[in-house]
Parts: structure tokens; C-alpha cells; sequence
């Protein structure tokens, strides 16, 4: 499975962007990316990775907690990528 899975860990101090530990990592494209962390950074990062290439149409990406921690900035860009053509959006709300 390590073959298909690169988990990437970093440190919360923000000195390096998520897409340079990516490429440090040897990583050259996400086929899927999974967002649960800070969620104040899932936009920001989520531009990172656009900017540098590393995500493209394709790629699949999930992020937890989305409406519960009302991170609307994020949903909306998602839907101005989706209105644009790049990708196809949903959300999933589930009450736990």
C-alpha cells in the first residue's frame, strides 16, 4: 500500500508550504487528497497545491468538517472551480 499512499507530516509553524514538503517528498502529482487539519489553512493550502501544480483536473480532494466549522471561503471557491469546469463538487452533510 506505501507504494500508492505518500503521508505527508509536518510541523505546525508554518515555515514551509504544503507543496514544497510534497515535492521535498518526491511527490509529482495528488491523485487524491485528504484535508483534516487546521481548518483555517484549507483554502490557502488548497491554492498552494493549484499554484504549484501538484493539483490539476483529476484530482480528487476531501475535506473534513467543512460546514460544521463554516468554512464557506473554501466551499465557495470550490464551486467557482466546479462553475469553471476544473472540477466536480459535492457536500456531504452527516449528523453524528
Amino acid at each position: 500500500m506505501e507504494q500508492y499512499i505518500t503521508p505527508i507530516l509536518m510541523k505546525a509553524d508554518g515555515k514551509e508550504s504544503l507543496s514544497a514538503v510534497m515535492k521535498q517528498n518526491d511527490v509529482l502529482g495528488i491523485d487524491f487528497l485528504l484535508f483534516d487539519h487546521a481548518k483555517n489553512l484549507y483554502l490557502s493550502d488548497l491554492n498552494d497545491l493549484e499554484a504549484s501544480g501538484l493539483l490539476k483536473a483529476g484530482s480528487y480532494v476531501s475535506a473534513d468538517n467543512v460546514v460544521f466549522n463554516k468554512l464557506d471561503a473554501y466551499r465557495y471557491h470550490m464551486e467557482q472551480l466546479q462553475a469553471k469546469g476544473v472540477v466536480e463538487t459535492r457536500l456531504d452533510e452527516m449528523n453524528l
